[in-house]
């Protein structure tokens, strides 16, 4: 009420002011004063009227504000809001109508007490101050009520600014949420559309020779048809226990033997998973199942999964390879007796016959090396150190294919191993000079006419072993394990025997010293004294001859034939046996012969034919069927018997004595060996 008096004071001293200034006496002049100030207050109330709906406008922003802003800033713009409302509802409104109402009554009190109006100038004056302080008292809430709505508007902006910030930064939380959701979900591509990369990978690792990426290859098929195909993070455990479960009745040799030509991997699993134990076909081993396929897949989806930033599904579960597996065959050393008839087996016509069949079985015994690392021997890898012959494998390969990296098993391969002095005493020595004088690039060229040399003399020497009733235990890799037995049994120190092996050295103190064969250790191991009973005497004086020309091998390699050129057969056993020129050339290289028309000219059977000529009846079939071709020695007595200069007679001195040189050289094997990837 107190401020309804101010105002009401306020108004009649504007009043008697405007009197008191103007001299106005009549009620026209009053009615007139009356009227202007009416007006001046109405406009006023107008602004306070704007003023009000502006609020309320504000009042209506922050609630919108409201809907949408998170819990955390709900409470400021509520605070805005009610600070709003009590400015809204201070009773403005109501006033600004008693006002009116005042002015009404005042020009109606005016004409009653218009004598009373002309008082002493100090009521006036006193009038007049009360009328100034008020106005001041005024301004001063004006400019308070300023001061707050600025105060009021500065906060609504922050707190639209804070809203605005907490909104992007919950749309950059939910971003990057959605993307760790989508990464944790990924499983990485499909395996048959992403072991393409691993398959490029390992050929530009390894060299443009290598198997190995074809051995992968195969795997992953395998995997791929017995499994199927899923993400390369989907797949468990449980797959590769499947997986080495199914393999464990795939016949080993089904890449390659006509029985399962035609078959897909899994049809050939499940026809000898159906046959009776006494019939099944002898099936991959144990380690052949953990190491050769699971061992593969792991390596290779590992790899995808690193290369993806996926998780290795593998990672730590346990395969259950099943126990039933086939064990593994344990690789036996051959003994002095068994050596000597082994090499007996190798020097017996050693004329007629290529360097390596001769010679690799010694070297391999007497200096302990792999197939592989003999086979890509060439004669300039022959040295003399410390009036030692050793080999030196630590240069590379250089041929007419150009200069290239040395295939090695590990890197521990990579090294010198010492020649025993038996091997110059024998000839040995004197026939690789020969071979370095002839220009041959290799010792024994002739194997590397075919697209794998050493898988081709691993199974020449396989078949050779099977003939002198050695199979089984005992392979090519066994003269490795009969040298290491030698040396150990001669109180050579292990670490010498390792390098001399390329094993790796176990343990850090043997690591420590030369990685080369010493003096020392040269001489003691080139001077071992061989085991009793073992005779290399036969080896004498043997002086095989490659069949293969150094000019003619250099050339074929040249114009991108892997064949190789033949030179003169020297040597047969038969002088029927001998092909003329003129039937040798029939072809660019050499003739062809059609096995299964000569044979029904003769109106044989295979049987017949095989058992007339002592051919094996295998190779006989296979020549027909196409699965291989005649060798060189078994294309020559077709030649002959074709020419009719072979009596058909099943005892035949000269056709007897070259069908052991079949068996015993393979050679009717040889093209189906080359380019089997198994």
């Amino acid at each position: 009420m107190s401020v309804l008096r101010r105002y009401r004071a306020g108004a009649r001293t504007m009043v008697l002011s405007a009197r008191n200034a103007h001299g106005v006496e009549k009620d026209e002049d009053l009615l007139a004063i009356h009227k202007a100030t009416r007006q001046r207050f109405q406009e006023g109330f107008s602004v306070e009227m704007e003023r009000l709906k502006r609020l309320t406008e504000e009042f209506s922003t922050l609630d919108s504000l409201r809907a949408q802003a998170s819990a955390i800033d709900r409470p400021a713009i509520l605070e805005s809001q009610r600070r709003l409302f009590e400015q809204s509802t201070s009773g403005w409104s109501t006033f600004a109508k008693l006002l009116v109402e005042d002015f009404d009554l005042l020009l109606s009190d005016l004409q009653n007490r218009i004598e009373r109006a002309y008082q002493s100038d100090r009521f006036i004056m006193e009038l007049n101050d009360a009328g100034v302080v008020y106005t001041n008292e005024l301004q001063q809430k004006l400019d308070r009520i300023t001061v707050e709505a600025a105060n009021s508007e500065k906060e609504v902006r922050s707190a639209h600014e804070a809203n605005s910030r907490a909104l992007s930064e919950v749309s950059a939380v939910m971003k990057n949420t959605a993307e760790i959701t989508n990464r944790l979900l990924y499983q990485g591509p499909f395996l048959s559309e992403a072991m393409g990369e691993f398959l490029d990978a390992k050929r530009t690792q390894l060299a443009s020779d290598s198997s190995e990426p074809a051995y992968f290859e195969h795997r992953l098929q395998a995997f791929l048809e017995i499994v199927g195909d899923k993400r390369i993070s989907a797949y468990n455990e449980a797959d590769l226990t499947l997986f080495a479960g199914r393999l464990q009745f795939l016949p080993e040799r089904h890449t390659v033997d006509p029985d399962w030509r035609g078959k897909t991997l899994v049809q050939a699993i499940e026809e000898n998973r159906g046959r009776s134990k006494s019939r099944r076909a002898r099936s991959l081993s144990f380690t052949t199942i953990k190491v050769g396929y699971v061992g593969k897949i792991k390596t290779c989806i590992r790899w995808l999964c690193a290369n993806h930033q996926v998780r290795y599904p593998f990672e730590y579960g346990h395969t259950l390879i099943p126990k039933d597996a086939r064990t593994p065959t344990v690789r036996l050393g051959l003994d002095s007796s068994q050596l000597n008839t082994l090499f007996k087996a190798c020097v017996e016509h050693a004329d007629t016959k290529r360097p390596e069949d001769v010679w690799l079985p010694l070297l391999a015994f007497l200096t302990g090396a792999r197939l592989s690392e003999l086979v890509n021997l060439q004669p300039h890898n022959i040295k003399r150190r410390h009036d030692v012959d050793v080999v030196d494998l630590t240069t590379q390969i250089s041929d007419a294919k150009g200069t290239r990296n040395r295939p090695i098993k590990t890197s521990e391969s990579l090294r010198l191993f010492a020649l025993h002095h038996s091997l110059r005493d024998l000839g040995f020595i004197r026939w690789v000079d020969s071979l370095r004088e002839a220009g041959h690039a290799y010792l024994f060229p002739d194997l590397h006419a075919a697209k794998r040399p050493t898988h081709a003399a691993s199974k020449r020497f396989q078949r050779l072993f099977a003939r002198l009733d050695m199979g089984g235990a005992l392979v090519f890799h066994s003269l490795r394990h009969s040298y290491k037995d030698w040396m150990r049994s001669r109180q050579v120190p292990e670490r010498t025997i390792t390098l001399q092996a390329g094993h790796s050295l176990d343990g850090i103190a043997l690591r420590y010293g030369s990685k080369l064969l010493r003096s020392d250790e040269l001489h003691a191991l080139a001077s071992v004294e061989l085991p009793p009973g073992l005779n290399l005497e036969v080896f004498r004086g043997a002086m095989p001859r490659p069949t293969v020309a150094a000019s003619a091998f250099r050339r074929n390699i040249e114009g991108g034939s892997l064949s190789g050129g033949e030179a003169e057969p020297s040597g047969l056993v038969d002088s029927a046996l001998r092909v003329p020129t003129s039937a040798r050339k029939t072809s660019k290289l050499e003739p062809e012969i059609d096995v299964r028309a000569l044979r029904r000219s003769l109106r044989l059977s295979q049987r017949e034919f095989a058992k007339m000529f002592e051919i094996p009846c295998g190779s006989v079939r296979d020549w027909e069927q196409g699965r291989s071709k005649p060798g060189r020695t078994a294309r020559a007595l077709l030649l002959a018997i074709q020419m009719g200069r072979v009596p058909a007679v099943s005892q035949g001195a000269a056709v007897s004595e070259h069908s052991k040189m079949i068996a015993v050289n393979g050679e009717d094997r040889q093209s189906s060996d080359i380019g089997k990837t198994g």
